[in-house]
This record gives C-alpha cells, structure tokens and sequence, in this order.
C-alpha cells in the first residue's frame, strides 16, 4: 500500500515548489494569521487547523451583463527564498513522510493563469485571451489593464491515505497573494491587494484534482469576492446607443463648407482632422466630424472606457470623453475638449457606385506608423449579420479601425470595423456607412452657419 502512496506523489503537478527528501526534522513554518478583511497578511504564529476551521469561503461578486473594465490575467510568480519549506507529503496511518517541498521562485505555470483566466470569466468579467480564440489579431493587446499575482507566502501539506479500494488525499495549506493591477495606458501599477486564502480539501486520487491548483484557484476566488477589487474593476460606461432611438438626439454642427477637396492632392487638410487614439497596448482611430470636438470611431476601440487619449495629426494629445456608443453597430461618438477643430466633410449620401476609388487613413499598429493613407475601390455594399456595410480593397490594418473611407471629394463613406486576413484571403475590409453610423448613435447634424 505505500507504494500506492507514493505513486500518487509522484504524478502531483508541482507548479511552485521543487526537491524531494524526507521531513522528519523539518518542523513546518508558522501559518500567517488571517485579517479580518482578507486583505493583509503577517507571519506571526498560528495553528493552521484552527485557522482553518469555520472558513467559511465568500462567492466571486459576479461583474453581471455590464462586464467589467477590459483586463487580462498576465503573470504569475513566487517570492519566496529559494529552498524555504513549504510543506510534506505524507501517507498512510503512521504519516510516513515522502516528500518535502520546497519553494523555486520564478515564474508559475500556464495552468496557474488558465486557473486565474477561467475565474474571471465566470465571474463575467470583460477578459480574453489569445487561447480563446482561433482566429484573430492579438485580441489581448486591446485590453487596457494587466492583473498580476505576486505569491508572497506558500504552505502546503498533503496526506494521502490508501484504503482497501480507494486512496484519498487530503491537503491543507494557505497562500499569502499580492495582487496588482497594472494601467498599459498610464504606464505604472494602479490597485494592489493583499489576500491571504486558507484552504483545506478532501478527494480521491482518481479524481483528477491538483492540490496546488485548487489553493490558487481558492486565492483567486478570495480576490473576485474583494469589494475594493470588484469597485475598481467595474466599467466606466458611457450612455449606451441604439438604433431605436429612446435616448435623446446629439445634435452636432458640422464644419462649415470651405473650398473644394480633391483626394489625395488635398490630403494635408483630412489629416488634420485624423486622430490617433491609444486605449492601451495598441492604437485605433477616429476622425473629427465638428469644429467643436465630435469624432467617430469604431465602438471596439473605446469599449469599457469613460475617456481616451486622442492624438491629433500635429501632435497634441488630449482626453476624449466617450459620449456614446453602439457595440452592435460597433460605433462610437467621442468629444474633445475645445473648439476650432479641423473636421471632414459629411455630405457624401447613397451608397456609393461599385468600382469607385476610395481612401482609407489609420494607423497599422505602429505609432511610428500613424495616419497612413491606402488606396482602393468600393467593392460591394454589404449586408451582413443584419448590418450594412462598405466593402472595399483597400488596406486596412488592426490599428485602422475607427478609421474614415472616404471618396474622392473628401466626404467621408464610413468607418473601418473589421477585416477578413489570412494565406488565401486578403483584401477585404468592413465600414460601417455613415449613415447608419449616425442613426445608430441618434446624431442629427444642425444646418451649418
């Protein structure tokens, strides 16, 4: 029956700790006492069994159908000395010792952030990942904020116990986390938190269970059940849009008309109307509509957030606010502070003739890269999904999205949503048209002056 026992030791995953040996005369460290918030942790004394008994673990607070502020699970790692004892493993009814575990700082498993990815999710928080999803452009890079888990603190001790036709395991341990949120945007940590998560389980050794997963998943679960960390997280929504109309028309005043516009002579005058706007990691774009700060931009780009930094042609960088937005149109309307901006023309109308010469301005990914201006053709007016849309050939890359087609005039088509890519599949891109666009955001444009 020993053997039984350390045949189960031997396949335990170990994610944080290394070596082997025996523990007779290694006495297990002192558990951290528990505060009462759950939110800071000291190494003082303790009985684990009797921290452990009546923990009572409080749910996830679920983030529900507003999501939460877009965040991905990014890193794991363990702080502690190289070699400190973390726990033992032991078997059958005279504790035999089998291993002794120890910790390896560095970097945690892939599963550990599997385990922290799927806990966010149930808890419907606004995450994804590039294992998610089969296809796509770095879906991860859009997402605004990291969380991180700096393991602090580690003690975990397993016994397993053979019987005539089972084995179970039973393992007791507790984990000390600091949990950080860092800002992609701003460039710095901007939320951290202290938890400390008692944990103790019971199962059978054919049950597939991994003790060292199931505390981690235990400390992830203790932070989604943190008020501080739910409150942070929760999204700056701006008043959402619909086609039907129920929220209050925004009626903007269009710039003035000015002189004729012939594309790409006059190209200097629609750049300074471009906008390059940086919500993360990675870059969209928008275009002003009005002298006095209204621009559109694919609602994607700006999804969760309350303001944006917007970057002009000429260099300047102001925060937009997100006034409205549309995630079915996949439009959005946001505002800059100020006045006397240069803004497009809105008086193209119809949809526009297949074959006609278009233009498209964004950014292909790269800030170095900003304002790039492509050339193609109206190859098809689409309805898709339910929704209209502008087909053209011409290049249109992640960062483009948000992005002005315009025709030869000057006048803007529509605004770039997405594309189809890959080996067999290249040239086409997806406007949302203009029209719909601004019905989909309620816009009514004011006679110019």
């Amino acid at each position: 029956m020993p053997q039984i026992a350390i045949s189960l030791v031997a396949v335990v995953a170990v994610f944080f700790v290394a070596g082997c040996g025996t523990t007779e005369n290694n006495a297990p460290p002192p558990a951290p006492t528990r505060s009462a918030a759950t939110t800071s942790v000291n190494r003082e004394g303790g009985n684990l069994a009797e921290n452990l008994a009546g923990i009572a673990e409080r749910p996830p607070i679920d983030m529900g159908q507003a999501g939460s502020k877009s965040v991905s699970f990014e890193r794991v790692i363990l702080t502690m000395e190289a070699g400190a004892p973390m726990g033992k493993v032991t078997g059958g009814l005279l504790n035999i010792a089998h291993r002794s575990l120890r910790a390896n700082p560095g970097e945690a498993s892939k599963a550990c952030l599997q385990v922290g990815r799927e806990e966010l999710r149930k808890a419907h928080y606004t995450t994804l990942d590039e294992s998610d999803t089969l296809f796509g452009d770095h879906q991860i890079e859009k997402y605004r904020y990291q969380l991180g888990a700096n393991i602090t603190w580690m003690h975990l001790d397993i016994h397993v116990q053979p019987h005539w036709s089972t084995v179970t395991v039973t393992s007791r341990g507790n984990v000390a986390v600091t949990w950080q949120v860092f800002d992609t945007r701003a460039d710095k940590i901007v939320f951290t938190l202290k938890t400390l998560t008692l944990f103790q389980d019971v199962a059978k050794e054919d049950s597939g269970s991994n003790p060292e997963l199931a505390m981690f998943r235990k400390a992830v679960r203790d932070l989604l059940a943190q008020k501080e960390f739910a409150a942070f997280m929760s999204p700056d929504t701006p008043e959402p849009a619909g086609a039907s109309g129920n929220l209050p028309a925004v009626k903007i005043t269009p710039a003035a008309d000015g002189s004729a516009v012939l594309l790409p002579d006059d190209f200097g005058r629609i750049l300074d109307a471009f906008i390059t706007l940086e919500p993360g990691r990675v870059i969209g774009s928008a275009f002003l509509i009005s002298p006095d700060g209204y621009a559109l931009t694919a609602a994607h780009v700006v999804s969760g957030l309350k303001t944006v930094p917007a970057r002009l042609h000429s260099g300047i960088v102001l925060d937009a606010e997100v006034i409205r937005i549309n995630d079915e149109a996949d439009v959005a309307l946001i505002k800059l502070p100020g006045s006397s901006f240069k803004a497009l023309s809105l008086r193209a109308a119809g949809e526009p003739p297949i074959g006609s010469d278009v233009f498209v301005v964004g950014n292909p990914r790269l800030k170095e890269l900003d304002a790039s201006v492509s050339k193609g053709v109206v190859s098809g007016n689409r309805s898709i999904g339910g929704h209209k849309y502008l087909q053209t050939d011409a290049a249109a890359n992640p960062g483009s999205s948000g992005g002005p087609v315009l025709d030869r005039k000057g006048n803007v088509l529509g605004i770039i949503s997405w594309k189809f890519a890959g080996a067999e599949v290249q040239g086409l891109a997806f406007a949302v048209p203009l029209a719909d666009a601004m019905s989909s955001l309620n816009i009514n444009l004011a006679p110019t002056p």
